[in-house]
């Protein structure tokens, strides 16, 4: 029974160091921006920096309304999405 216990108390705990929503935003953001810095510094077309400057920005854009959710509200009719332009 002991071991029972041990073992759950070892598996509550690991679960409690799982990566929240926002981390897993900002984890991937962070990444996002390194993968196409390395991307820019390498000269790569402009084509390809675009496409992957968009391809991040949508999978973010997808992380960020589930993070927020629907905005209960007159003024925020639209889901929520990114405003940068770059």
């Amino acid at each position: 029974m002991r071991l029972v216990l041990t073992l759950l108390f070892a598996l509550a705990g690991t679960a409690a160091f799982a990566a929240s929503p926002e981390d897993d935003y900002i984890a991937q953001r962070d990444k996002a921006i390194s993968d196409i810095a390395a991307l820019e510094s390498s000269n790569t077309q402009v084509e390809t920096l675009d496409a992957a400057n968009t391809k991040a920005q949508a999978d973010l854009e997808k992380r960020l309304a589930a993070i927020l959710g629907p905005l209960p509200s007159r003024i925020f009719r639209q889901p929520a999405r990114s405003t940068s332009k770059a």
